[in-house]
């Protein structure tokens, strides 16, 4: 995803890091889903050394989908968790907890060592480019997928769809939330839920000639969340640590004199 030089992003973040793939309403005071993505969608994911597996194989009757990025804090800190899950359920054959990385494939190396490094117990899998996973996002009615980051998706024999979104939780949380969704699941008694944090920031991220235009599109009255956001992607663009500190300034500053867009130029534009 970071990097490229085409399409609208989308960024948003509840302690955690999300991205909406289209473009928005910014008077919309939250990210409306519904529940489309079939139960059991065709998508082709990659094993830790690039080979192509389908994410169908990898199912059970209950299937846990792990999703992070490399470059969303959040997400590494929620890791250990998710890695305890997985050992967890490693012997049962009714469950299958999947962990699948959003980042673009020119950033594996980088999530294979935070993995190494994070949870060496987990088996990651990964995608070419994050427009992979869109048949397992959320909706917005018009049909954009929703691709929060941290999340997981739970997944019951009879196709329904739970998510939950990542972020502030610790690993006690994490692990009594999702051994309870799975025991749901396999009594039957799942119930779908596909909304995302609604108190949470929105960005339009869009590449110019030389980096990156932010355009902030839903934000909590606190602006720090806003400015953390933004340097958040920024960092996971590559930005380079002084240009973030001299972005804090000046996001700091636009923000308290009523800006919403913010141009920061790339090193390597």
């Amino acid at each position: 995803m970071f990097l490229r030089k085409a399409g609208p992003i989308r960024a948003a973040m509840l302690v955690g890091l999300a991205f909406v793939g289209a473009p928005a309403c910014a008077s919309a005071p939250a990210v409306p889903v519904t529940a489309v993505a079939p139960a059991r969608p065709a998508v082709e994911l990659l094993d830790a050394r690039g080979h192509p597996v389908a994410l169908d194989s990898l199912r059970a009757p209950t299937t846990v989908v792990a999703f992070w990025a490399s470059y969303c804090g959040a997400c590494m800190a929620e890791l250990p968790a998710v890695a305890q899950l997985a050992e967890q359920y490693r012997d049962d054959p009714r469950v299958a907890v999947i962990v699948i990385s959003a980042d673009a494939r020119e950033q594996h190396d980088r999530a294979r060592a935070v993995l190494a490094d994070v949870a060496p117990a987990i088996t990651g899998h990964f995608v070419n480019s994050e427009r992979d996973l869109y048949p397992l996002m959320p909706r917005r009615p018009d049909g954009t997928p929703v691709v929060s980051l941290p999340m997981t998706l739970v997944i019951d024999a009879a196709g329904t769809w739970h998510y939950t979104y990542g972020g502030g939780k610790t690993e006690s949380d994490y692990l009594a939330q999702h051994r309870k969704l799975i025991a749901s699941a396999q009594a039957g008694k799942l119930v779908a839920a596909t909304d995302p944090p609604q108190k949470s920031v929105a960005l339009e991220i869009r590449p110019q000639a030389r980096g990156y235009r932010f355009k902030v599109i839903r934000a909590p009255e606190d602006n720090t969340k806003v400015v953390e956001t933004i340097l958040e992607v920024m960092k996971g663009f590559g930005y380079p640590a002084h240009a973030i500190a001299d972005a804090r300034g000046e996001i700091e500053r636009g923000l308290l004199a009523g800006r919403v867009e913010f141009v920061f130029e790339h090193p390597a534009g």
